[in-house]
Protein backbone atom coordinates (compact mmCIF):
# COMPACT_ATOMS: atom_id res chain seq x y z
CA UNK A 1 0.00 0.00 0.00
CA UNK A 2 2.71 2.91 0.99
CA UNK A 3 4.31 1.57 -2.53
CA UNK A 4 1.03 2.85 -3.97
CA UNK A 5 0.95 5.94 -2.34
CA UNK A 6 4.56 6.97 -2.98
CA UNK A 7 4.13 6.07 -6.84
CA UNK A 8 1.12 8.50 -6.45
CA UNK A 9 3.07 11.29 -4.95
CA UNK A 10 5.73 10.95 -7.63
CA UNK A 11 3.40 11.60 -10.07
CA UNK A 12 1.81 14.59 -8.65
CA UNK A 13 5.49 16.03 -8.02
CA UNK A 14 6.51 15.05 -11.85
CA UNK A 15 3.10 16.85 -12.92
CA UNK A 16 3.76 20.05 -10.89
CA UNK A 17 7.66 20.49 -12.17
CA UNK A 18 6.24 20.43 -15.69
CA UNK A 19 3.34 22.63 -15.05
CA UNK A 20 5.97 25.24 -13.71
CA UNK A 21 8.30 25.22 -16.76
CA UNK A 22 4.92 25.87 -18.91
CA UNK A 23 4.97 29.47 -17.50
CA UNK A 24 1.35 30.25 -16.77
CA UNK A 25 -0.36 32.53 -14.57
CA UNK A 26 -3.83 32.92 -12.71
CA UNK A 27 -6.70 35.43 -13.80
CA UNK A 28 -9.59 36.40 -11.99
CA UNK A 29 -12.81 37.64 -13.91
CA UNK A 30 -13.95 41.01 -12.65
CA UNK A 31 -17.25 41.81 -12.52
CA UNK A 32 -19.09 43.98 -14.81
CA UNK A 33 -18.21 42.75 -18.11
CA UNK A 34 -15.09 41.76 -18.68
CA UNK A 35 -14.81 39.08 -21.77
CA UNK A 36 -12.36 36.42 -22.84
CA UNK A 37 -11.26 38.70 -25.78
CA UNK A 38 -10.51 42.18 -23.37
CA UNK A 39 -8.57 39.50 -21.03
CA UNK A 40 -6.68 37.80 -24.14
CA UNK A 41 -5.38 41.27 -24.86
CA UNK A 42 -4.79 42.05 -21.54
CA UNK A 43 -1.74 38.83 -21.73
CA UNK A 44 -0.95 39.58 -25.29
CA UNK A 45 -2.45 36.03 -26.00
CA UNK A 46 -5.53 34.83 -28.34
CA UNK A 47 -9.02 33.78 -27.13
CA UNK A 48 -8.03 30.57 -28.50
CA UNK A 49 -5.46 29.89 -26.19
CA UNK A 50 -7.31 30.59 -22.89
CA UNK A 51 -10.42 28.43 -24.45
CA UNK A 52 -7.52 25.80 -24.58
CA UNK A 53 -6.43 25.81 -20.94
CA UNK A 54 -10.04 26.95 -19.89
CA UNK A 55 -12.97 24.71 -21.80
CA UNK A 56 -15.97 26.08 -19.52
CA UNK A 57 -14.84 29.83 -20.22
CA UNK A 58 -16.89 29.15 -23.94
CA UNK A 59 -20.34 28.12 -21.92
CA UNK A 60 -20.34 30.70 -19.31
CA UNK A 61 -17.94 32.95 -17.87
CA UNK A 62 -18.81 34.56 -14.36
CA UNK A 63 -17.49 37.21 -12.25
CA UNK A 64 -14.61 35.59 -9.91
CA UNK A 65 -13.85 32.79 -11.66
CA UNK A 66 -10.10 32.05 -11.76
CA UNK A 67 -8.99 31.41 -15.34
CA UNK A 68 -5.30 29.76 -16.32
CA UNK A 69 -3.77 32.10 -18.68
CA UNK A 70 -0.17 31.13 -20.62
CA UNK A 71 2.13 33.65 -20.37
CA UNK A 72 3.16 35.18 -23.93
CA UNK A 73 6.62 36.89 -23.94
CA UNK A 74 6.69 36.74 -27.82
CA UNK A 75 3.72 39.49 -28.43
CA UNK A 76 4.80 42.35 -26.06
CA UNK A 77 5.99 45.58 -27.08
CA UNK A 78 9.28 45.92 -26.39
CA UNK A 79 10.69 48.84 -25.17
CA UNK A 80 14.39 49.95 -25.42
CA UNK A 81 16.62 53.10 -24.31
CA UNK A 82 18.48 55.18 -26.60
CA UNK A 83 20.85 57.88 -25.88
CA UNK A 84 21.02 60.92 -27.72
CA UNK A 85 23.65 63.05 -27.67
CA UNK A 86 22.66 66.84 -26.42
CA UNK A 87 25.62 68.25 -26.34
CA UNK A 88 28.99 68.00 -23.82
CA UNK A 89 29.90 70.27 -20.72
CA UNK A 90 33.75 70.39 -19.84
CA UNK A 91 35.26 69.36 -16.54
CA UNK A 92 38.91 69.92 -15.33
CA UNK A 93 39.71 67.12 -13.12
CA UNK A 94 40.74 67.40 -9.59
CA UNK A 95 42.84 65.71 -6.93
CA UNK A 96 41.21 61.95 -6.28
CA UNK A 97 39.22 61.99 -9.11
CA UNK A 98 38.47 58.70 -10.64
CA UNK A 99 36.53 58.08 -13.81
CA UNK A 100 33.90 55.84 -11.67
CA UNK A 101 33.49 59.29 -9.74
CA UNK A 102 32.91 61.40 -12.85
CA UNK A 103 30.45 58.74 -13.93
CA UNK A 104 28.30 58.97 -10.95
CA UNK A 105 28.59 63.16 -10.54
CA UNK A 106 27.25 63.45 -14.00
CA UNK A 107 25.53 60.09 -14.70
CA UNK A 108 26.73 58.67 -17.85
CA UNK A 109 28.55 55.58 -17.95
CA UNK A 110 32.83 55.51 -17.78
CA UNK A 111 32.73 53.50 -21.40
CA UNK A 112 30.83 57.05 -22.68
CA UNK A 113 33.32 59.48 -21.14
CA UNK A 114 35.90 57.24 -22.89
CA UNK A 115 34.45 57.38 -25.75
CA UNK A 116 34.30 61.37 -26.25
CA UNK A 117 38.27 61.61 -24.37
CA UNK A 118 39.85 59.19 -26.51
CA UNK A 119 43.25 59.66 -24.59
CA UNK A 120 41.67 58.32 -21.63
CA UNK A 121 42.20 54.65 -23.31
CA UNK A 122 45.87 54.57 -23.01
CA UNK A 123 46.15 56.82 -20.21
CA UNK A 124 44.80 57.30 -16.70
CA UNK A 125 42.77 60.24 -15.44
CA UNK A 126 45.50 63.10 -14.06
CA UNK A 127 45.03 66.15 -12.42
CA UNK A 128 44.15 69.40 -14.44
CA UNK A 129 42.97 67.48 -17.71
CA UNK A 130 40.04 68.78 -19.21
CA UNK A 131 37.36 66.56 -20.20
CA UNK A 132 34.58 66.57 -22.57
CA UNK A 133 31.90 65.14 -20.50
CA UNK A 134 28.45 64.23 -23.07
CA UNK A 135 25.34 65.00 -22.34
CA UNK A 136 23.01 62.12 -22.73
CA UNK A 137 19.17 62.32 -23.47
CA UNK A 138 17.44 59.06 -22.77
CA UNK A 139 14.55 58.28 -25.47
CA UNK A 140 12.45 54.95 -24.72
CA UNK A 141 11.68 53.69 -28.18
CA UNK A 142 8.63 50.62 -28.42
CA UNK A 143 9.16 47.73 -31.04
CA UNK A 144 5.30 47.90 -32.36
CA UNK A 145 3.66 44.72 -31.78
CA UNK A 146 2.77 43.20 -34.84
CA UNK A 147 -0.79 42.47 -34.33
CA UNK A 148 -1.73 46.30 -33.38
CA UNK A 149 -3.84 48.72 -34.73
CA UNK A 150 -4.18 52.30 -35.23
CA UNK A 151 -6.94 54.17 -33.47
CA UNK A 152 -7.69 57.49 -34.01
CA UNK A 153 -8.82 59.87 -30.89
CA UNK A 154 -12.14 61.29 -31.44
CA UNK A 155 -12.65 65.00 -29.58
CA UNK A 156 -13.17 64.70 -25.70
CA UNK A 157 -11.94 61.39 -25.67
CA UNK A 158 -9.60 61.19 -22.58
CA UNK A 159 -6.96 58.40 -21.35
CA UNK A 160 -9.36 56.93 -18.92
CA UNK A 161 -12.18 56.67 -21.34
CA UNK A 162 -9.80 55.00 -24.43
CA UNK A 163 -8.52 52.17 -22.16
CA UNK A 164 -11.65 51.63 -20.93
CA UNK A 165 -13.09 51.01 -24.52
CA UNK A 166 -10.70 48.84 -25.25
CA UNK A 167 -10.75 46.62 -21.96
CA UNK A 168 -6.78 47.13 -21.43
CA UNK A 169 -5.22 49.20 -18.14
CA UNK A 170 -3.82 52.53 -18.35
CA UNK A 171 -0.27 50.89 -17.95
CA UNK A 172 -1.04 49.10 -21.05
CA UNK A 173 -1.81 51.63 -23.08
CA UNK A 174 1.47 53.49 -22.36
CA UNK A 175 3.04 50.77 -23.31
CA UNK A 176 1.67 50.75 -26.59
CA UNK A 177 2.05 54.29 -27.15
CA UNK A 178 5.04 56.00 -25.43
CA UNK A 179 4.32 59.12 -26.77
CA UNK A 180 1.91 59.82 -24.07
CA UNK A 181 0.85 63.02 -23.65
CA UNK A 182 -1.52 63.75 -20.45
CA UNK A 183 -4.50 64.71 -22.71
CA UNK A 184 -5.12 63.48 -26.03
CA UNK A 185 -6.03 65.99 -28.93
CA UNK A 186 -8.65 64.76 -31.75
CA UNK A 187 -6.54 63.21 -34.43
CA UNK A 188 -3.90 61.80 -32.92
CA UNK A 189 -3.14 58.28 -33.79
CA UNK A 190 -2.77 55.42 -30.87
CA UNK A 191 -2.08 51.45 -31.21
CA UNK A 192 -3.75 48.56 -30.45
CA UNK A 193 -3.93 45.02 -30.09
CA UNK A 194 -6.53 43.94 -32.70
Amino acid sequence: MSKFFSIILIAIMCSFGTLQAQNFSTHQVKAGGETIESIAKRYYITANDIYTLNPDAKKELKANTILIIPISKANKPTVTTVKELKGFRTHKTKRKETLYSLAKKYDVSEDDIKKYNKFLYANTLRKGDKLQIPILKETKVVDEVKNTKPYLVQAKEGKWRIAYKFGITLEELEALNLKWELYFKKGNKLMFLI
